[in-house]
This record gives structure tokens, sequence and C-alpha cells, in this order.
């Protein structure tokens, strides 16, 4: 990516994630920025999930597929999951719930 930080483009609070079969249980918060090569950054702090792409809709969607693939994996493994890797997903069950 980028050796130093660039200057968030802007921060979004998403309440859902459309298109998955999951929502939130609560607000997560995202921010946008442009790298180098004029690329958009999405990324949320807690998760450490991130996605990029030259269109910033495009970055915006692939994040919220990056972080419910993140979780699903996480979800698959966790019966061989480090400590740090468990408390990964304990972080995401806090906040991505199955549709009804």
């Amino acid at each position: 990516m980028h050796a130093a930080a660039e200057p968030p483009i802007g921060t979004f609070i998403l309440y859902d994630l459309p298109g998955t079969r999951y929502r939130l249980q609560r607000q997560i918060t995202v921010s946008m920025e442009e790298d180098e090569n004029g690329a958009f950054v999405v990324s949320e702090p807690t998760t450490g999930v991130f996605n990029y792409d030259e269109d910033w809709l495009t970055a915006m969607d692939g994040f919220v597929h990056a972080f419910v693939n993140q979780f699903e994996f996480l979800t698959s493994k966790e019966s061989n999951l480090s400590p740090s890797m468990l408390a990964e997903l304990e972080q995401f069950r806090h906040v991505i719930i199955p549709r009804h």
C-alpha cells in the first residue's frame, strides 16, 4: 500500500451488510483513504479488514464482502484457531449475526 498514511477521504458508518447472509448487530465505522496510485482503500480499525479498488463504490462493496469472508473463514476454522485469532472471531461475533 503506502508508506505514509494519507488523510482519510471520509468516514462512513455502516448499519448493514447488504448483499450478504448477515446483518450488523451494531454499526461499524470504516474509513476511506486514497493511496498513492489513486486506489480507494476502505478499512475498519477494530478487525483490520480492508479492501481497495480504483472505484470508491467498488472498494466499499468489496469491503463488505471481505468483512463477511473474514468472519466466515474464522468461523470455519474455529477449532484450530490460535488464542489471538479466537479473540478476533469474538470481535466479529459481537458485530455480525445471520439474517432471519
